[in-house]
């Protein structure tokens, strides 16, 4: 098997995500050549054994790297995977030892002090930041300073070395990325438009996966000022890096998170297109998978977006949030047995809120037809509801209960759904007293 066809197969697969499918590539190439794999193979051999969560995979490749090649890139690379596996002694050793084979490299310290801070030992990451500062080249210092200070915490130091990573390389597209994703981090997107845009300006000099990764970066910060003209730029931006990549995972992952943003069908139904294209290329994870059930919701195609849900939450049944999400859903549809009745067991294994449990059942005897046990379940949960957010949840979910039943015209079924909401309005308003206004609201109804 020629080890450039196999190299080339193994680096597709990984782009689009195939993990085991690569892994499976290089292992059999590795059988063929009788059970060692040659050194150009080791580093994505690692990262498939760290994809994978083989750790032990992982570390004796590592090792073995350290073992022929004694350098700094190898025992990064093996600090790194042992930090990975929770042996923080060790991998601090070899990050150490990294640095001691190139005093100069930024990669080790960054990697020693993340590791102390995580380890927190913040004294001693700060004595590590200051003892790189006579080891790294002045040309250098600013960025690494900045990712150091960020990691310790001191968020003023952090901006104040970017700032000046940029007025000392103010178009090194290093320096124009690191600055924008520390804004990025920090939910500043508009300090991070212009340092983008700078960088895609400068074309050829900036390398084609920063390019794609700068792309999609500022579609995203474009989508979220909102706007239909700041839309279609970011749609042209995600579009371009499909013409020039194919279809990577990412760029069809953010073209459908675009399309979403979008409460127009067009767009709806396109982005529940791109999703199926994904899906074709590497499993859909938790967020595509709600994604796509919010999407057929906004569609009105209930039957698929059970489907979406019920496969989602198969595969992911520990998240409250999207569990709740599915039961409220569920019983929106009429639907209240069955996954209804599994997913709220669930829940409550998970210690899932007693008030949102009890609440989530109340509206299931509701929807098959048990009032008085509904009610029960809601007043039970307000004897033993302290906070005064639980009681305004609960006193939320009587009045609409009540407001649904008024609607399909069963008046006497809504009065003592609707006498508990008042009652708890007034309790929750002791706190909260724009409740005062809800309860207006539902005495006005009455």
């Amino acid at each position: 098997i020629s080890p450039a066809i196999v190299r080339r197969t193994v680096d597709l697969l990984y782009e689009r995500q195939r993990y085991l499918e690569a892994d499976r590539v290089l292992q059999t190439f590795q059988q063929v050549h009788q059970g060692s794999l040659p050194a150009e193979f080791r580093g994505v051999a690692v990262g498939l054994a760290l994809r994978t969560k083989d750790y032990e995979g992982a570390l004796e490749l590592a090792r073995a790297a350290v073992e022929e090649s004694p350098d700094a890139r190898s025992n990064l690379w093996l600090g790194r995977i042992l930090q990975a596996s929770g042996r923080l002694d060790e991998a601090e050793n070899a990050f150490r030892e990294a640095i001691r084979f190139d005093e100069a490299a930024p990669g080790p310290w960054i990697a020693l002090v993340r590791l102390l801070v995580q380890d927190q030992r913040e004294g001693e990451a700060r004595d590590a930041l200051e003892e790189l500062q006579t080891h790294v080249p002045g040309d250098e210092q600013a960025l690494v300073l900045a990712r150091c200070f960020e990691l310790i915490g001191d968020d003023e130091q952090a901006r104040q070395s970017y700032e000046r990573a940029l007025e000392e390389r103010p178009h090194d597209p290093r320096a124009l990325w690191a600055a924008d994703e520390y804004e990025f981090r920090r939910g500043r997107g508009a300090a991070s438009e212009p340092m983008l845009r700078a960088l895609l300006e400068q074309g050829d000099a900036v390398p084609a996966d920063l390019v794609a990764v700068a792309r999609r970066t500022l579609a995203l910060v474009l989508v979220v000022r909102g706007g239909f003209a700041e839309f279609r730029e970011a749609l042209d931006l995600i579009q371009r890096n499909l013409e020039e990549n194919g279809n990577r995972p990412d760029d069809l992952r953010a073209k459908a998170k675009l399309l979403a943003t979008q409460p127009i069908r067009k767009y709806q139904r396109e982005a529940i297109s791109v999703l199926m294209a994904l899906d074709e290329q590497v499993p859909l994870n938790a967020t595509d998978q709600l994604q796509l059930v919010h999407l057929y919701l906004a569609i009105g195609h209930w039957p698929h977006a059970r489907d979406s849900l019920q496969a989602l939450l198969a595969n992911h049944d520990d998240r409250i949030a999207d569990l709740a999400f599915g039961v409220r859903s569920m019983l929106a549809h009429g639907e209240d047995s069955g996954m209804v009745v599994q997913w709220l067991d669930r829940l409550a294994e998970l210690g899932a809120d007693s008030r949102l449990v009890a609440e989530l059942r109340a509206r299931m005897q509701v929807s098959r037809g048990e009032f008085e046990t509904a009610l029960e379940l809601l007043s039970t949960a307000v004897q033993t509801a302290t906070d005064a957010a639980d009681v305004h949840q609960l006193a939320l979910a009587a009045d609409d209960i009540a407001g649904k039943l008024d609607l399909s015209g069963r008046t006497s079924l809504a009065r003592p759904f609707a006498a508990l909401a008042a009652t708890l309005y007034r309790r929750s308003a002791e706190e909260r007293p724009a409740d005062v206004f809800l309860l207006a609201r539902l005495l006005g109804r009455q």
